[in-house]
């Protein structure tokens, strides 16, 4: 993937710059991954870089892997994101590296 210059949103105003995007992002709850900090919860978007395969937990959950981005990290620094729950059929559609995924109340670890 190459370098973003551009993103348009749902007014269709450009954003020319990483910190215009977060701004956008802000102004409407959502939190870029590099202002990501330990014991949050907020929604996130992000880039799907990698998946793994849903496997079942030591417990009785199901947990999805994946590696995740945004323009603010770039895909050389993805952000590991781990999805939990309760049967492998409830996960989220991925479909593959590329998918642009909304995550609601998502709490952060380290």
């Amino acid at each position: 993937m190459s370098e973003i210059t551009a993103w348009r949103t749902s007014r269709a105003s450009a954003i020319e710059s990483i910190d215009d995007y977060r701004d956008q992002l802000r102004s409407i709850m959502l939190l870029p991954l590099q202002d990501l900090r330990p014991n949050l919860i907020t929604s996130v978007v992000v880039v799907v870089v990698k998946v793994g395969t849903a496997m079942s937990t030591k417990g009785t959950d199901f947990m999805l892997q994946l590696r995740v981005a945004d323009p603010t990290i770039g895909v050389d620094n993805t952000m590991p994101l781990s999805i939990f729950r309760r049967t492998a059929s409830s996960m989220p559609d991925i479909r593959g590296p590329g998918d642009i995924i909304y995550l609601e109340a998502v709490k952060t670890n380290q």
